[in-house]
């Protein structure tokens, strides 16, 4: 609401300064992508992801089955999102955070 309000009040000033404007909402709204990307990697990698799959299984199934009661299949497949969440974050940092 704040950038929103503040490039509406410079309607009036010249294009290099609407560039600035454009620019810097630009950068705010990356930066909040990578906090809220951060928040959910630091709370529990791949957690969400792996509860969604597992809950997709057991609907697939029509119920409970055998693989999906086994604790080890169910550690596997956190143990899976897991790394992938941890995988595209080091990809997402260093494609786009670290200094060339």
């Amino acid at each position: 609401n704040c950038l929103a309000s503040e490039l509406k009040q410079q309607d009036n000033v010249c294009l290099d300064d609407k560039f600035h404007f454009v620019l810097e909402a630009s950068q705010r709204s990356n930066s909040i992508c990578l906090q809220l990307f951060s928040k959910e990697i630091e709370a529990s990698p791949g957690e969400s992801a792996a509860s969604s799959i597992l809950s997709r299984h057991l609907n697939d199934q029509g119920g409970v089955s055998p693989n999906f009661c086994d604790s080890e299949f169910q550690d596997t497949v956190r143990r899976l999102c897991t790394w992938r969440d941890l995988m595209v974050s080091a990809i997402f940092y260093f494609t786009t955070l670290a200094p060339i």
